[in-house]
Parts: structure tokens; C-alpha cells; sequence
């Protein structure tokens, strides 16, 4: 029986490239210039189109809608990678809502997503992770809404209400 390490070829020059990884390295890249090479034209070109992207608390517009509420379609499953994505998009107008302050709005869309099963918008959140932390945004949204409410009303609805409310005067 040989041992392999005795069979390893030791007269491979080390100048000559191994793998094809390496050998793709060693190509001469487009025209010359690095990858992430832009030409002057080309930046204009981008600059000239570019628009940035204005957060208005507008994201829950781009909710992925059911064209019909409850009703069996003949439409394929949604795959991972699509179904996350629509958790992320659902997560992120919960957390910009919440951000600008329309509780009553994010209540409103975790009641539809939550509630029903998602039938308003053809969204699907199992029993893990997401529907918990979609939970805590409706809590999060019920203790404001009372902090708000209790306000107007002139009674702190807490203790950190009441704090709060004693910081503000004092200010």
C-alpha cells in the first residue's frame, strides 16, 4: 500500500496557475480597467436618472394586496424567498407606521394580517418568530394609543407616562 502523501507531485510551477478561480484572476479584465471601473459618462448618465427614495409612512401602500379576499385561486405557491420577502416588506411598513406615529393605522393592517389569516393581503405568517415579533408592534401600538389617549385626557396611563409627562413640564 503507497502513501499518498509520497504520490504528491512536487515539480508543479508555482508561477502556473492551480484552480480556475485563479486562472480567471489572472485574465485581463474589460478594455483594461478594474470591474467596478465607471466612466465619466456612465455617472452622469446615473446621476441624471437618480431619485431618492422619500420615506413618507406611504410603505404600507406597497403591501403585496390579494386581488380577492378568501377565495381559492388558481394561482401557484409562493416560494421562500418570495413568501420572506412579503414578511419583510409587511415588518418594514409596520416599523415605518409606527415611526410616524399612526398606530391606529398599523393596528389596523396587524388586525388584517394577524387576525384573518392574512386574507386581506396574501400574506402568510406561520408560528414562529415573525408573528411574535408582529405581537410586540401590536402592543408596542396599543400602550401608545392609551399613553396618547390618557394624555388628552389629561391622566398618565403609567408610571413612565407619569414620567414622562413630569419631564415634559419641565421642559
Amino acid at each position: 500500500m503507497e502513501d499518498p502523501l509520497l504520490t504528491l507531485s512536487l515539480d508543479s510551477d508555482p508561477e502556473e496557475p492551480t484552480s480556475q478561480a485563479s486562472k480567471n484572476d489572472s485574465l485581463p479584465t474589460n478594455r483594461g480597467y478594474p470591474r467596478d471601473y465607471q466612466s465619466e459618462a456612465d455617472f452622469q448618465a446615473v446621476k441624471a436618472s437618480y431619485r431618492p427614495k422619500i420615506e413618507n409612512g406611504e410603505l404600507y401602500k406597497s403591501l403585496p394586496l390579494s386581488s380577492s379576499t378568501g377565495s381559492n385561486n388558481e394561482e401557484k405557491p409562493k416560494t421562500r424567498q418570495e413568501k420572506k420577502r412579503e414578511l419583510e416588506a409587511l415588518s418594514a411598513a409596520v416599523a415605518e407606521l409606527y415611526f410616524f406615529r399612526r398606530y391606529d393605522k398599523v393596528l389596523e393592517i396587524l388586525h388584517v394580517v394577524l387576525d384573518e389569516e392574512g386574507e386581506g393581503y396574501g400574506i402568510e405568517i406561520g408560528e414562529g418568530k415573525e408573528r411574535e415579533r408582529l405581537e410586540r408592534w401590536r402592543e408596542k401600538c396599543h400602550m401608545r394609543l392609551e399613553e396618547r389617549n390618557s394624555r388628552e385626557r389629561g391622566q398618565p396611563s403609567s408610571e413612565r407616562g407619569r414620567e414622562r409627562d413630569q419631564l415634559e413640564e419641565m421642559l
